[in-house]
């Protein structure tokens, strides 16, 4: 019943765009950020050359909008009726470096664009949000409650109010940490497989609390 009033308000599409847009809304809500031309080519059974002009067609219609050069690019406008959300383009660094007791962001690899309620960061300065590439597992060590593949991409808050129980993500003079904080004898430390890591000064330093990962298919 929702997908006939869905169908009904978009009376200018062909029923295959009217698929494609349906697919891509239903991603977005359940992922917050829009599909890759090869996710909507495998649900659509067809190719990429098609599932660009299905795009453009939407485009050309109002429907959506293409950032180029953006991984999952696709925004939804108003005149697809459905309310995703408050949408944000965030750097997406290839790494981090520790400097002393100081961090520094490695060259920008592209901008993504990622929603910001599905994240919980509606009140936070898109400034302060930005996300990292692993471009390289060996020089991960990640011991939060996901599992993480070559390429995946970091969604970070740059927050400096970190308390016991944040999922962060840290530096070493060696690898990134990605951890949750803990207070052992009044220092906030990250627990390893090798026992506790210690967290600021010359040790391990906090880059921003996780707040989710975006996975490129």
């Amino acid at each position: 019943m929702i997908l006939f009033k869905i169908l009904n308000m978009w009376e200018d599409l062909s029923p295959k765009q009217a698929k494609t847009l349906e697919f891509i809304v239903e991603y977005i809500k359940k992922n917050s950020f829009s599909p890759t031309y090869h996710e909507i080519a495998k649900s659509q059974k067809i190719n990429i050359k098609s599932v660009a002009q299905r795009l453009n067609q939407l485009k050309k219609k109002g429907y959506i909008q293409i950032k180029r050069n953006v991984p999952r690019g696709i925004v939804l406008t108003s005149k697809v009726g459905v309310d995703i959300g408050k949408v944000c383009y965030i750097n997406v660094y290839r790494g981090v470096e520790k400097f002393k007791r100081y961090f520094k962001l490695k060259d920008i690899d592209t901008v993504c664009a990622i929603s910001k309620e599905f994240f919980g960061i509606l009140d936070f300065d898109p400034e302060k949000v930005f996300a990292i590439r692993v471009s390289d597992l060996k020089k991960v060590e990640n011991y939060l409650d996901f599992t993480l593949t070559q390429n995946d991409t970091i969604v970070i808050v740059r927050d400096n109010d970190i308390y016991e129980g944040s999922k962060v993500l840290a530096v070493n003079s060696e690898k990134m940490i990605l951890g949750k904080v803990e207070k052992v004898e009044g220092f906030f430390v990250i627990r390893g497989k090798k026992g506790i890591i210690p967290v600021g000064g010359s040790n391990a330093t906090v880059v921003g609390r996780v707040v989710g990962m975006v996975r490129v298919i």
